[in-house]
């Protein structure tokens, strides 16, 4: 059995935020879902997500390996926070590959696959860098994660 690792996911099963970030998670987080529920057939999956209040830091649930790490409040900290908190995590697991889904967590699951030594996987959900949200310097930020991501990853979603 394959170790999979899955990054980026920020409420895993879907809905366990109950209102505690009012900024809701939707895309990604089905997406991951739907993909674990069909590699943990076959594959150990283990999967890296936000710690809500109430929710246990660490379980097993439906034969998926569930890691929550803490993360900072806020539209610039939150996602952020989380992937640098799931990527330190990541550097102490033993896994065989990772998928990993958006430009930040794509970033640090091409770093943590250079020094893990174990091919990637990153899923593209759009282009943040274009995003007109974003002042100058953050989209700056994101177009280099970007461009480290898409040239370095073993194999890209798009």
């Amino acid at each position: 059995m394959v170790k999979v690792l899955v990054l980026g996911s920020k409420e895993f099963p879907f809905g366990v935020n109950k209102g505690f970030d009012r900024m809701l998670s939707g895309g990604i987080e089905v997406h991951v879902e739907e993909l674990v529920n069909l590699l943990k057939k076959q594959h150990n999956v283990t999967v890296i997500t936000r710690k809500f209040p109430g929710v246990p830091n660490f379980e097993k649930k439906r034969g998926v390996t569930i890691i929550r790490v803490p993360w900072i409040k806020g539209f610039l900290f939150r996602n952020p926070s989380f992937n640098f908190m799931s990527f330190l995590k990541a550097l102490k697991l033993n896994f065989d590959v990772i998928i990993c889904h958006d430009v930040v967590a794509n970033f640090f699951g091409v770093l943590l696959s250079k020094i893990k030594r174990k091919p990637v996987i990153v899923v593209a959900h759009g282009t943040p860098s274009a995003l007109r949200r974003y002042n100058f310097l953050i989209r700056f930020g994101l177009t280099l994660a970007e461009w480290v991501a898409y040239n370095h990853a073993n194999h890209i979603i798009s």
